[in-house]
């Protein structure tokens, strides 16, 4: 799968994170859109660098990594096709909390996260679209986060 600017903004229509949105403000929404192709290996954003992109995974896989001390960059998250990367955006920091690296091809709609956020100011209806579906992000984050810590610390001696 590949496209341009106007097949990503095709493309997003069918990602689940947008589907009951209102068309106008979906077509707001689309506007703010832009493709991005990455490369296996290839990084996407790193821990604090300033989060000016939210991405809506079009195809393949990006994990989420964390660096942890003695143990190097170990992946906390895995997120592809219909899933969103990223929400630090849409917080008051705007900082990446993670790092994100593409585990193979990939196709993502990326979205400018200033022009979301002025367009969630200027229209409260379309800023409470967006923000119930940044919280469905978040908690399905913190749902990840939850079975992964089970699988890490669930494990009993044997």
């Amino acid at each position: 799968m590949g496209g341009g600017t106007v097949g990503v903004r095709t493309a997003v229509l069918k990602h689940p994170v947008l589907q009951g949105i209102d068309r106008g403000l979906l077509a707001q929404f689309q506007d703010s859109v832009s493709s991005v192709h990455l490369d296996a290996g290839q990084t996407v954003f790193r821990a604090e660098e300033d989060a000016k992109y939210v991405y809506l995974i079009l195809s393949g896989q990006v994990a989420i990594q964390l660096y942890v001390p003695g143990r190097g960059a170990v992946t906390v998250q895995t997120v592809g096709a219909g899933e969103v990367l990223g929400y630090s955006w849409f917080l008051g920091a705007q900082r990446w909390h993670f790092d994100a690296v593409a585990l193979e091809e990939t196709w993502a709609a990326a979205v400018d996260a200033d022009d979301i956020r002025r367009k969630c100011e200027a229209d409260h209806d379309f800023g409470y679209e967006i923000a119930k579906r940044v919280v469905g992000v978040i908690a399905g984050a913190v749902e990840a986060t939850r079975w992964q810590l089970l699988d890490v610390y669930g494990k009993a001696d044997q």
